[in-house]
């Protein structure tokens, strides 16, 4: 399942190492209000996606799940 992530904090960055162990969840966005901390969080953790709007991110027919 392809899972979006809301938010670039500190219970974010102790949650994707977890959902990355699953054999269930791909980490495959990220949402950040911020596009510089969307992309720094992206990079660190090897996510492809990065959106800035919440538009944006729905309109994504790829994404099955979305971590708030």
């Amino acid at each position: 399942m392809n899972l979006c992530i809301i938010g670039t904090g500190n219970i974010t960055k102790t949650m994707i190492p977890e959902f990355k162990k699953s054999n269930i969840f791909i980490c495959y966005s990220v949402l950040s209000r911020k596009e510089e901390t969307g992309h720094a969080l992206a990079e660190q953790f090897g996510i492809e996606n990065v959106y800035t709007s919440m538009e944006e991110m729905l309109s994504d027919p790829d994404i099955d799940i979305v971590y708030i």
